[in-house]
């Protein structure tokens, strides 16, 4: 998936160095706490004495730390349609293991659990996935560990609701129409759904 992403002022970090003489430089925004760095920082050099807030004031000056805003802004439009799709889904499921009582599949609380579940286990050293299971090249794990139930690859006349995003044709002022984002409810077969969910 690619996106397109237009670099605005607060994408560039901009210091005065010296009269009239100012540097400018990329945003970095750290993937990790700066304790988080610090702790690498020790393990991989112990012989380096230097405390955490030494370590810190060394970071250049256009690294920062991730502020929530960075967060969930991301993908906005595929995080607010997963999630929805998932609740759906888990909902649906919910409903098949309380009539069906089946232990086969696994009733997900979360979307990160689900996620974790199709890549390979983390190593003891890092709170990472790797970048090949992330990117869907590991030959050890990927969406095939997905298990569904029977009842989940129904196409019958039995329908589940989801919201999702499409261009709509809106009235604005002056009785002007113009072609809109906005989040609609759909229905889908529940085979449908599940295999979107697999497939997001």
């Amino acid at each position: 998936m690619s996106t397109d992403q237009q670099i605005t002022k607060n994408d560039i970090k901009r210091v005065r160095i010296s009269p009239n003489v100012y540097s400018s430089h990329s945003c970095y925004i750290l993937e990790k706490t700066q304790t988080e760095v610090f702790l690498q920082f020790k393990n991989e050099y112990p012989d380096e004495k230097k405390g955490q807030r030494a370590f810190e004031k060394c970071k250049p000056y256009f690294v920062r730390t991730a502020q929530f805003k960075d967060k969930v802004t991301f993908c906005c439009r595929q995080h607010v349609e997963m999630r929805s799709l998932f609740k759906s889904c888990m909902q649906f499921r919910k409903r098949l293991l309380s009539r069906e009582g089946s232990s086969e599949v696994k009733l997900y609380e979360s979307l990160s659990e689900l996620v974790d579940d199709t890549l390979c286990t983390r190593s003891a050293n890092t709170h990472q996935h790797k970048i090949s299971c992330l990117d869907r090249l590991c030959s050890e794990c990927g969406v095939c560990k997905f298990s569904m139930l029977p009842g989940e690859l129904d196409e019958s006349d039995v329908q589940i609701s989801w919201e999702r995003y499409e261009y709509k044709n809106v009235k604005v002022k002056g009785d002007k129409m113009i072609r809109k984002l906005v989040l609609v409810r759909k229905k889908f077969f529940p085979a449908e759904m599940f295999q979107y969910l697999k497939n997001f």
